[in-house]
C-alpha cells in the first residue's frame, strides 16, 4: 500500500506513530517482545491506512489465513466529512485541524461470555484512550517521534459483526475512535 504523504498524510502518520507507542495497543497485537524499536515496528505492522487490502482472489470475505494475518488490527483514516482543513493564521503560516479515525478490532476469546468479552474490550479501549491522552502532543523518549496533538476523543462506535469474516471464525469486536486535532502547523 502507498504510504501517505503531504500535510494530510503527516496527520495519519503521526496518529499511527502515537498508537504504535501505546502499551495497551502493543499488548493487543502481541508487540511485546524485544527492545522499543522492535515493539514499535511490530505494532506499526498491525496498523493500516484507510483499510485492509481486498480479500484475495476477489472473494467477498477474508479466508481464515487472512484473518489470522490481519486481526487484531487498527486502521487510521481521516474522517470522511471533517478530516482536514487548513486555516491561515499568519502571512506564511497555516494551522491544520480536523478529525482522524482510529478503528481497532479484535477477535474475542471464544471461552468468555459475550458480556465478559465486551467488558474486556471496553477496558482495553479505555487503556488505549488513556495512553493516547497521556502522549497527546508529546514525543517518544527514544526516537523523538512527535505524537498527535488533539483536544478531544470521541468513541463513535463499539460493535460486533461478521461481515468480512469466514463462518468458521465467528465475529469481530471493533470500535472507532475520533481524535480531533488542531494547531498542527502546515506551512
Amino acid at each position: 500500500m502507498t504510504a501517505p504523504a503531504g500535510c494530510i498524510g503527516l496527520i495519519q502518520q503521526t496518529a499511527l506513530e502515537t498508537l504504535a507507542d501505546s502499551a495497551a495497543f502493543r499488548t493487543l497485537v502481541g508487540a511485546v517482545t524485544g527492545d522499543e524499536a522492535a515493539k514499535r515496528a511490530a505494532a506499526r505492522a498491525e496498523i493500516h491506512y484507510e483499510g485492509f487490502p481486498d480479500p484475495a482472489g476477489g472473494e467477498e470475505e477474508y479466508s481464515s489465513d487472512e484473518v489470522d494475518g490481519y486481526w487484531p488490527y487498527a486502521i487510521v483514516a481521516l474522517d470522511d466529512t471533517a478530516g482536514f482543513s487548513a486555516v491561515k493564521v499568519d502571512t506564511d503560516c497555516f494551522e491544520a485541524e480536523g478529525r482522524v479515525w482510529i478503528m481497532i478490532g479484535q477477535l474475542p476469546l471464544a471461552n468468555d461470555s459475550r458480556a465478559e468479552q465486551d467488558v474486556k474490550f471496553k477496558k482495553l479501549l479505555g487503556a488505549i484512550i488513556d495512553e493516547l491522552i497521556e502522549m497527546c502532543g508529546g514525543q517518544s523518549d527514544d526516537t523523538l517521534v512527535s505524537y498527535l496533538a488533539f483536544d478531544r476523543v470521541d468513541v463513535l462506535a463499539i460493535a460486533r459483526d461478521r461481515d468480512r469474516l469466514p463462518d468458521d471464525v465467528g465475529e469481530e469486536q471493533w470500535a472507532t475512535l475520533a481524535l480531533h486535532f488542531q494547531n498542527g502547523i502546515v506551512g
